[in-house]
């Protein structure tokens, strides 16, 4: 049941409706059932509760920061600077749900799944129209005007397929953490029949949903992903024996798709993407003039005022209009405290898994550093479910990485094992 949950909160985080203005998601439920039944009921099994309580500490650190922020700044919030308060605040607490779930090796496949469902549907959008495959109040909320609503259109004038999102960057913000999922499964398997299958159509999917979705913020992420995770001294053991035969089979890919392009100009939306807009505009749609717009903003006016903003933010700057992306909204308007704050409890998680796993754990940490990444050019963490499933999938990488749990299994630090089926 707890599997079937994760892959409808997943693969379809939008479906919901309006009350009034404001969009009721089943995402959004799950997340706040599970907060509240978090605090309700907050038992662990023993070697899980130290992890759990790591992590409460600095959580702990990040709310009251942001609660001495909201006190001081209350005045000037909207309600929907509110929501994106409670939701900075709240996300994190997805981490237990990953952490305790109690057959994790189902739940990564209910991940995988979820990816191909995602990444499919993204290209189905590509193929058919994003209008013409919608199906109201189950991929996107019932009323929405998905065109309209939606910055989904490039520079180019290429449409950018939000899967089941609203936003291309949002579903690829989802393939890019469930990469995690994809990780652990390749070597020890995802927990039910023909994994190979499974893991594979889930690492296809992820591929294609992101290129459709023409997020040059994910890209940038998977890039800056790849390095970290392919220095020596973070390649795992297990895959060191392989990349040969990895950078082979993508050096095949990429030439391939290039002859395709250079033949039939399948894919000339890709080009115009990830080259054109990239080339044409650089300001990288506006950031750079947000960081500009920033350090005026924080540097103008008197000592203590400059102080204020540092400390507390401000939300009198609308990150949207003035282009403030990434870090610099998290500055801008929830101020450095958080940040640092923030930057700390996403890096615990992952330094949870490379304590326990080694260098075995760089596959559970490629998706998550892949998508952290992109949140540093991109507001895609301050929009649900972003951050939920990016904290969701951490508590299970923890878990997995461990090696404690019946179920779960353990990465072993010279594992080279194949990926095979489990019954």
């Amino acid at each position: 049941m707890i599997s079937v949950l994760w892959f409808l909160v997943l693969a379809f985080p939008k479906a919901g409706f309006y009350l009034g203005a404001v969009p009721v998601t089943f995402a959004s439920l799950v997340v706040m059932g599970y907060a509240a039944y978090h605090f309700l009921y907050p038992g662990y099994p023993p070697k899980r509760l130290a992890d759990s309580r790591r992590f409460n500490r600095i959580h702990l650190i990040l709310v009251w920061v942001l609660l001495l922020g909201l006190l001081v700044r209350f005045e000037e919030m909207s309600a929907t600077d509110l929501a994106a308060w409670l939701l900075f605040a709240a996300s994190p607490l997805a981490y237990h749900a990953g952490l305790r779930v109690r057959r994790p090796r189902v739940a990564v496949a209910a991940v995988l799944i979820a990816m191909i469902a995602v990444g499919c549907y993204g290209v189905a959008q590509n193929l058919l129209g994003v209008e013409e495959t919608a199906v109201p109040g189950l991929t996107h909320v019932l009323g929405e005007d998905l065109l309209a609503d939606n910055p989904i259109t490039t520079r180019s004038g290429s449409i950018k397929s939000p899967s089941t999102f609203h936003n291309g960057n949002l579903a690829a913000a989802m393939l890019l953490t469930g990469l995690t999922a994809v990780g652990y499964a390749w070597v020890k398997g995802a927990g039910i029949r023909h994994s190979k299958l499974l893991v594979a159509g889930a690492a296809v999917a992820a591929i294609a949903g992101i290129g459709v979705s023409l997020s040059r913020s994910a890209a940038f992420g998977a890039l800056v992903a790849l390095a970290i995770c392919m220095w020596p001294s973070m390649r795992p053991r297990s895959l060191s024996s392989r990349v040969g035969n990895i950078l082979l089979g993508f050096s095949v890919s990429v030439g391939g798709a290039a002859a395709l392009y250079l033949a039939t100009g399948w894919g000339s939306f890709l080009v115009d993407r990830f080259v054109g807009d990239t080339l044409g505009d650089p300001t990288a749609s506006g950031r750079t003039q947000g960081w500009s717009f920033l350090v005026d903003h924080l540097t103008n006016g008197s000592p203590a005022e400059v102080v204020g903003r540092l400390v507390f933010g401000d939300w009198t700057v609308d990150a949207v209009a003035e282009r403030v992306e990434g870090v610099a909204t998290v500055i801008a308007n929830f101020g450095l405290p958080a940040l640092l704050a923030f930057v700390a409890l996403a890096a615990l998680p992952m330094r949870q898994i490379r304590e326990r796993a080694g260098r075995e754990g760089t596959l559970l940490l490629f998706g998550l550093i892949a998508a952290s990444a992109s949140w540093l050019v991109d507001n895609t963490f301050l929009f649900p479910p972003t951050l939920m499933n990016w904290f969701l999938l951490a508590g299970l990488a923890v878990q997995l990485s461990s090696g404690d749990s019946a179920s779960a299994g353990a990465i072993q630090h010279h594992s080279d094992r194949r990926l095979v089926g489990v019954s």
